[in-house]
């Protein structure tokens, strides 16, 4: 029998949809950012950028990375809506 394989460049076209907002991440970024006094962030590996929205609200600088060109294209075109 034969399978098929997702690689990790098509896995863009769901990823978006398949990752999930942890609210437990975020509790635990906001303590660390007050305790240290950070101003900026960086996400790697960002994927789609699950938290784009609330660390442009949390940081002055958010930096978003990921070994995937597709993935940075695609938070990009989030950034710009």
């Amino acid at each position: 029998m034969k399978t098929s394989m997702i690689d990790y460049n098509n896995r863009t076209l769901f990823y978006d949809d398949e990752a999930y907002y942890d609210e437990e991440i975020i509790s635990k970024i906001l303590e660390i950012k007050k305790k240290l006094k950070l101003k900026k962030v960086i996400y790697c590996p960002c994927a789609t950028g699950i938290y784009l929205e609330v660390f442009s609200k949390m940081f002055e600088k958010s930096y978003f990375v990921d070994i995937n060109e597709k993935m940075i294209s695609f938070l990009n075109k989030k950034i710009i809506k």
